[in-house]
């Protein structure tokens, strides 16, 4: 049997991750849109009217007084009074740690520098109001214009309205997610922008026959996903005795990508005690369009 091509596999990974977000989006569409409605209904002039109660008083006074606002906003102020914030402890429970005491500082250092309190105080009120935030948790490079300096750091940034773009497979359970095996963020780019971005015209895309629901691309936005893939693998590990009695491990994938790699071990006299097999999980991250 031939073997997959980058191009073909990719192909695949897009049909299925079409399909997927296909069932996700018909599973959660209704839920999502109560917790879209629930944000408006507070934060919105006029919103508490919308639906048939608008059609129902059509060109009549229609009064609010809105005391959700006040409700919401009263337990968001509290929060940004009371802030949550992350405590690393030593694995023994050790209070005086030094190391311990580093990695807050460093944290609060990139939580500072990245900005992240918008990205929790939005992820809040839209929880709060809606049920459902979320924030971006990544690695940056510490200096982006050196491209010899490897060293980075965390940076936390906001996700806005994440009752309408971030989705996560149905058989996950916990309420963080943790167990999720795919995610999906959807972001909406207006076309000219995306032409600007990706250099490709929505226009061009093949008009395949099928039955998504969820339209990728319409006459004003185009919509973009981030899509990330939980896979898991099972690894040999060959792990080879030196002259010296030392133990060396190597991967299955290190000889691939060396194939004199096992001739120099054993012309240096190492030789294979034993192999194990150990399972890895890897995230594959992809940005994929209609």
């Amino acid at each position: 049997m031939a073997r997959e091509t980058i191009e073909q596999r990719l192909r695949r990974i897009h049909s299925e991750a079409l399909s997927e977000f296909d069932k996700i989006q018909e599973a959660l569409r209704d839920e999502r849109l109560q917790c879209l409605q629930d944000r408006r209904f507070y934060s919105i002039c006029g919103a508490q009217w919308e639906g048939p109660l608008r059609d129902q008083y059509a060109n009549k006074p229609k009064f609010e007084v809105n005391k959700i606002m006040l409700a919401v906003m009263r337990i968001v102020n509290e929060y940004r009074n009371n802030r949550i914030t992350v405590d690393f402890i030593s694995k023994d429970g050790t209070k005086d740690d030094k190391l311990a005491d580093t990695c807050d500082k460093l944290y609060r250092a990139d939580e500072q520098d990245s900005g992240a309190e918008e990205a929790y105080d939005n992820a809040f009120e839209e929880a709060v109001g809606g049920g459902f935030g979320a924030w971006r948790l990544k690695t940056t490079y510490v200096n982006e214009e050196d491209n010899e300096d490897e060293r980075q750091r965390i940076a936390m940034e906001p996700i806005f309205d994440a009752d309408s773009s971030v989705f996560f497979d149905l058989n996950a359970k916990r309420q963080d997610k943790a167990d999720a095996k795919r995610c999906f963020v959807i972001t909406a780019m207006s076309r000219d922008a995306y032409k600007d971005q990706y250099g490709d015209d929505p226009a061009t895309w093949p008009k395949e026959i099928h039955q998504y629901e969820f339209d990728w691309a319409t006459p004003d936005v185009v919509y973009v996903a981030e899509y990330y893939r939980v896979e898991d693998r099972t690894e040999t590990i060959r792990i080879f005795e030196t002259i010296a009695g030392d133990e060396e491990r190597y991967t299955q994938s290190d000889f691939l990508e060396d194939e004199e790699l096992e001739n120099r071990l054993l012309a240096i006299g190492s030789r294979e005690v034993r192999q194990k097999r150990v399972r890895k999980k890897a995230v594959n991250a992809y940005i994929m369009s209609g």
